[in-house]
């Protein structure tokens, strides 16, 4: 969903928000999904459970090779997503959470 459908703005009026207006636009709008940081012992678990081609047993063995080589890296569930990677922006947060809600719309 673009900044300009939920200000409910006209498509051409140029939209520039900062971090804080972001992060209230997704606590408003988007209160079913938010990214969520998921630990390395929920991640163990589940891919104990779920077995070694599981996405969380794939997330995990991710996080670990990218850990090898000194990276700050963590997993992050969204919707019926899990992604790794550094802790997301803002803006990258809200891309994330409309990504989700369009796909569940689907």
């Amino acid at each position: 969903m673009s900044p300009h459908r939920v200000l409910n703005l006209p498509p051409g009026d140029p939209v520039r928000l900062s971090p804080r207006t972001i992060g209230r636009l997704v606590r408003s709008r988007s209160m079913a999904i938010e990214v969520e940081r998921v630990s390395d012992e929920v991640l163990e678990m589940a891919a104990e459970e779920k077995g070694p081609s599981s996405a969380e047993a794939k997330a995990l063995a991710r996080l670990r090779r990218l850990r090898s080589k000194d990276r700050q890296v963590y997993a992050f569930r969204f919707g019926s997503f899990l992604v790794t990677g550094p802790t997301p922006d803002a803006r990258t947060e809200l891309a994330m959470i409309e990504f989700a809600e369009e796909e569940d719309e689907i």
